[in-house]
C-alpha cells in the first residue's frame, strides 16, 4: 500500500515538471535550485524543497516544504540575507532534464498540500505538514 501512495506522489511531481528523487533519507524528495517566479517586472529565482515520508503505521502523510527567493540585489539594499521567504508562490518557466528533454512549468506552489492531502485521502492516509525537515525523513 505504501508504495502506491509513494508512486502515485512521484507520479504526480513528475507531471507538474518537477524531478523528485525516491529514496534516501525520505520516500519523495525535490529539490529545485532556481525556478523561475512568476509575477512582476523583474527576473527572479527561487530554491524551492519538499519532502515528503509516508508512515504506514501512523497512516500518515508528513510533508515539508521550504521556498526561499534568491534576489541578492533586493536583499542587499533592504539589508536582508540574501535568501529570504518568498511572499510569491506562482511559478513559470522551463529547464533541461537529466535526459536532455525540456520541461516547462506553470503551477502555484501552494497547490502542492492540496494535492498531497488528495492523494491521502484516495488511500485513506492523512496528510500533514510538518515544521522540521527531519519530521518528514527517516529517523
Amino acid at each position: 500500500m505504501k508504495e502506491k501512495v509513494v508512486q502515485d506522489i512521484y507520479d504526480k511531481l513528475v507531471s507538474l515538471g518537477f524531478s523528485p528523487v525516491k529514496g534516501g533519507d525520505s520516500d519523495v524528495s525535490v529539490v529545485e535550485p532556481a525556478l523561475n517566479l512568476k509575477l512582476g517586472f523583474a527576473p527572479k529565482k527561487m530554491s524551492f524543497e519538499f519532502t515528503v515520508l509516508v508512515n504506514e503505521i501512523d497512516k500518515a502523510i508528513y510533508f515539508y516544504e521550504m521556498a526561499n527567493e534568491n534576489n541578492p540585489i533586493f536583499a542587499s539594499k533592504a539589508g536582508l540575507p540574501t535568501g529570504i521567504k518568498s511572499v510569491s508562490r506562482k511559478v513559470k518557466g522551463s529547464f533541461t532534464n537529466e535526459a536532455g528533454e525540456i520541461v516547462k512549468y506553470d503551477f502555484d506552489l501552494g497547490e502542492l498540500p492540496k494535492i498531497i492531502r488528495a492523494i491521502g485521502e484516495k488511500h485513506g492516509y492523512m496528510a500533514r505538514k510538518v515544521t522540521r525537515k527531519a519530521s518528514a525523513q527517516y529517523q
